[in-house]
């Protein structure tokens, strides 16, 4: 990824929320500490190819640093103290094993996904900040998956228990994790499939029942075929479903603007639930893949809603940052 510091042309592009602002700092705190603790690793490492995946690793975080220290300049936030060297060892190098060193990078990035997440989804008064944001989050994600893939090639990951009762048909294997994972996001899909249907039912404004509309069908539902279609090819009970007629709702007097925020607070959790399944799919490479699928997209669909919510004005923003001149 290459990141360049743009000019804000627009007034409102240089206004941050307190947290937006905590963000930039923490993140620029979390890489300072990051590259602090890879350059002592490096030192360590016996392996060829980690050590080459590492200084990757490095490299990469020190353009992120430098990114981050211009954006931070820019918009006049008090920064982090800077790592003043990079550390240097001449400790016994066999102290430490390959094996144990890569388990800390693994659970490093794991950190990093949700850090990053956290990050963009409260990122909702400066839209210049959030894209940042999102790029972080699409780009550990990528981190995330290298790194379990090459532990993997290792042999270094310790492998969760299998899930014992995969059909004979069926090819592929699952942990018991994995196997929890998919009925949760299937349990938790047909939960939004019925709250949301409800409040499309409710909903007055004439453009959010729509928004409401295309989220069943065009997300909701096709996400819940696609785990489905995952529970029965590893024989895992599926969850009753959700309701398809609605009578006698009756006026529940919920106003649109309590609905969205509802709704949103529920994309937020669900885009954790599906990073928490992405961190931890280390068995089964194709379904990890469906975990960064599910998470990406609703990463995009917050952003869209994000912008939907501030021109309907239903979005409260946190306290702004005013700089001390």
């Amino acid at each position: 990824m290459v990141f360049t510091i743009r000019r804000v042309p627009a007034e409102k592009q240089r206004l941050l929320n307190v947290q937006e602002v905590f963000s930039l700092w923490d993140l620029l705190k979390t890489k300072y500490s990051g590259l602090q603790h890879l350059t002592i690793f490096i030192n360590f490492i016996h392996d060829l190819d980690f050590k080459q995946i590492a200084q990757q690793r490095v490299e990469e975080s020190r353009k992120e640093i430098k990114f981050l220290e211009e954006l931070i300049a820019q918009y006049r936030i008090p920064a982090p103290q800077p790592v003043k060297k990079e550390a240097q060892s001449a400790i016994n190098t066999e102290i430490f094993t390959d094996e144990f060193l890569a388990s800390i990078l693994l659970l490093f990035e794991q950190e990093l996904v949700e850090m990053t997440l956290r990050a963009f989804r409260s990122a909702v008064t400066n839209d210049y900040i959030r894209k940042i944001f999102k790029d972080f989050v699409h780009r550990q994600i990528d981190w995330l998956d290298l790194t379990i893939k090459y532990l993997k090639l290792k042999g270094w990951l310790d492998q969760p228990p299998f899930y014992p009762n995969i059909p004979v048909s069926s090819n592929e294997q699952i942990d018991c994790s994995t196997a929890f994972q998919l009925w949760d996001h299937l349990t938790f899909r047909y939960a939004n499939i019925e709250i949301t249907e409800i409040y499309r039912i409710q909903a007055m404004d004439g453009d959010f029942k729509l928004l409401l509309k295309k989220g069943i069908q065009d997300v909701l539902k096709k996400e819940a075929i696609r785990l489905e279609k995952e529970l029965v090819k590893f024989g895992i009970s599926l969850p009753p479903q959700p309701k398809t007629i609605y009578e006698n709702l009756g006026i529940l007097q919920i106003p649109d603007q309590t609905m969205f925020k509802q709704l949103f607070m529920g994309m937020q959790s669900a885009a954790i639930v599906h990073a928490q399944a992405l961190e931890h799919c280390t068995t089964n490479d194709r379904i990890r893949l469906l975990f960064n699928d599910l998470l990406k997209s609703e990463v995009e669909i917050i952003d869209n809603v994000i912008k939907y919510g501030k021109v309907k004005g239903w979005l409260e923003e946190a306290p702004r940052y005013s700089p001390i001149k």
